[in-house]
């Protein structure tokens, strides 16, 4: 079983009140709001891995919505709670589509293997637009390597499950965004509702 089997297993078998009991939108409202200022109405955007919370949101800002996820059932909540959200099961590392006005990933590329983080962030910077925006949360290690965590997942009544996400210190993945293309604006940090460290970072597309 690969990396993404796990997750995509994850995400199909977690209790869909887990997902309804926090909100992305507020706990990293300074991180979306920033986002969403440096778009215009009617921007096109991408979600990864998105949630309803965040669908929602961005439907509000006056957004036209495109969210991907490797699970079906993440997809099958958002259609049953959002209107008007074009929905791809798909994986980001090899979506290939018109270019955005901007990408968000809230704790999504968290769940991207180390060995292909790199070609993920360059066919994220592929799928942005010039003059458009990426923003993505990540949540960092608390050393100086890369770590990758597999544990069992608590938010399920199925046995077997397990939940899979990789960890990386900030100045690793900021390296890796820039050299996939992009010239970071902003980076804030700080600790999630959970009190573990995330770190927000938003960056455009360098001219070629």
């Amino acid at each position: 079983m690969t990396k993404y089997d796990l997750v995509r297993e994850d995400y199909d078998n977690v209790d869909t009140g887990f997902h309804n009991s926090y909100d992305s939108t507020q706990e990293f409202s300074s991180a979306i709001n920033s986002f969403c200022s440096r778009l215009s109405a009617d921007a096109n955007i991408l979600n990864v891995g998105g949630t309803t919370s965040e669908c929602n949101y961005f439907l509000q800002q006056h957004l036209n919505v495109t969210n991907i996820d490797i699970s079906q059932a993440m997809l099958d909540q958002i259609s049953n709670n959002v209107n008007q959200v074009k929905l791809v099961n798909g994986n980001i590392k090899d979506y290939v589509s018109p270019v955005f006005d901007g990408v968000w990933a809230c704790r999504s590329l968290i769940h991207i293997p180390p060995p292909d983080i790199n070609e993920v962030l360059k066919n994220i910077c592929r799928l942005t637009k010039p003059g458009g925006v990426f923003g993505a949360v990540f949540f960092v290690s608390s050393t100086n390597q890369i770590v990758e965590e597999e544990q069992p997942e608590r938010h399920t009544t199925k046995a077997g499950i397990k939940f899979y996400r990789a960890l990386y210190p900030p100045t690793v993945i900021k390296s890796k965004i820039e050299q996939a293309g992009f010239s970071i604006l902003r980076v804030d940090s700080y600790l999630d509702r959970d009190k573990e460290g995330v770190i927000y970072i938003e960056a455009v597309p360098r001219p070629l």
